[in-house]
C-alpha cells in the first residue's frame, strides 16, 4: 500500500486546490475508489502468486486492474481540467448566486459572492440532472430517424433537448452554463420552447383520427400547459441567501425534468400517429422559431416580471383557439 501513497496524497492535493465543486467531489470519490482497489489488486496478485495456474485468479487481477488504470485516467482528467482553469484564471465554474442580481429590481449594487454547495447538495442535484439525461437520449432516439428540414416536431423536440443536456451539463459544472442565472434563463426559454411545440402538437392531433392513440395523445399533450406554468413560476420566484438559492435550483431542474418527461411522451406518441396513419408533417404551419437561449424572442406569451403573471399578446396573432393559455 506504501507504493500507492504518493497517488492517494495527489488526490488529496487535487481537492484542495479544486476551484469547483464538482471536481473536489470527484477528487475525493476517486481517492476512495483507488484506496478500495489497491487492496483488492495486492490480494488479487497474492493470490495469482500462489495459485499461478488458476484461471479463475488470473482474471480477477485482469479486471482489477484494468479498474486500477481507468482510476488513474480518472486523476490525470481531474488534473487537465483544473490546470485549464488555473490558466484561463476563470474565478468561477459552478456557482450558486443568490438573486435578485446586483443593480437589478432595486437590489444593492454589491458583489454577491459565489455559493458552494457541499457534498450531499452536489449529489442531488447530479441525480437530477441524469434523470434529465436520459429523457433527452429518449428524445433523441425517437427522432433521429427523422429530418428536421422535413419535421418542424422533432425540430422543436431536438431544441428542447439540447437546452436539457445544457442543463444536465450544469448540474455536473461543465458546459456553457456558469451561474445560476444563466440556467435560469435557460429554462426561461426551454418553457417557451414547450409552449410552441404545444401548438404544433395541438394542430397536428386535428389529422389523427378518432380513437385510442388520439386519446392518448390528447391526454398526454393537455399536461404541457400546467407543466409549462409551474416552470415559469418557479423561475420567476426570487431568492435570496445560499438555502433558498439551491431550493430554486433543485425545484428549477425538478420542473423541467417533469416538463421534458410529459414532452418524451407526446413526442413518441406524436411520431407514432404519424407513421400509422401516414400524415404528412409539411401540412402543418408553425409560425415559430426556434428560440435561442440567448435571444429574447417571447412572441408565444407576456410574462409580467412584476406581479409573476403571464397572458396571451392582446394583438390577433391568428394562431388557433387552443393554443394554452400560459
Amino acid at each position: 500500500m506504501l507504493i500507492c501513497y504518493p497517488l492517494f496524497q495527489a488526490c488529496k492535493l487535487l481537492q484542495h486546490i479544486a476551484s469547483t465543486e464538482c471536481s473536489q467531489v470527484t477528487s475525493k470519490n476517486t481517492e476512495s475508489s483507488l484506496k478500495v482497489f489497491a487492496a483488492q489488486v495486492l490480494n488479487s496478485c497474492r493470490t495469482v502468486a500462489l495459485n499461478p495456474m488458476c484461471e479463475i485468479s488470473k482474471e480477477n487481477l485482469e479486471v482489477f486492474l484494468e479498474m486500477w488504470n481507468l482510476l488513474c485516467q480518472d486523476v490525470i482528467s481531474i488534473y487537465k481540467e483544473i490546470s485549464e482553469l488555473c490558466r484561463r484564471d476563470i474565478q468561477y465554474k459552478t456557482v450558486y448566486m443568490s438573486l435578485p442580481r446586483p443593480g437589478k429590481h432595486g437590489a444593492t449594487s454589491k458583489q454577491l459572492k459565489p455559493v458552494k454547495l457541499d457534498v450531499e447538495e452536489q449529489a442531488k442535484i447530479a441525480k437530477l440532472g441524469l434523470e434529465m439525461k436520459l429523457l433527452t437520449s429518449e428524445i433523441d432516439a425517437e427522432t433521429e430517424r427523422w429530418s428536421s428540414s422535413e419535421n418542424d416536431l422533432c425540430k422543436r423536440a431536438r431544441s428542447m433537448s439540447q437546452m436539457a443536456f445544457s442543463m444536465y451539463q450544469f448540474t455536473r459544472g461543465e458546459g456553457d452554463l456558469k451561474t445560476t442565472q444563466d440556467l435560469f434563463t435557460q429554462a426561461e426559454f426551454f418553457a417557451e420552447e414547450a409552449n410552441k411545440l404545444y401548438k404544433l402538437v395541438r394542430q397536428f392531433s386535428y389529422l389523427v383520427p378518432g380513437g385510442q392513440h388520439k386519446n392518448e395523445l390528447l391526454e398526454y399533450l393537455d399536461k404541457v400547459p400546467t407543466f409549462v406554468q409551474q416552470l415559469q413560476f418557479t423561475v420567476k420566484n426570487p431568492t435570496v441567501g445560499k438555502a433558498a438559492t439551491f431550493t430554486k435550483v433543485d425545484n428549477v431542474i425538478q420542473e423541467t425534468k417533469n416538463l421534458m418527461n410529459v414532452i418524451s411522451k407526446v413526442v413518441t406518441t406524436c411520431l407514432f400517429c404519424a407513421t400509422k396513419y401516414n400524415i404528412d408533417f409539411h401540412s402543418l404551419t408553425s409560425h415559430a422559431q426556434t428560440a435561442s437561449p440567448y435571444q429574447n424572442d417571447l412572441e408565444d406569451y407576456v410574462f409580467d416580471r412584476s406581479t409573476a403573471s403571464s397572458s396571451l399578446p392582446s394583438k390577433d396573432s391568428g394562431q388557433n383557439s387552443s393554443k394554452p393559455n400560459i
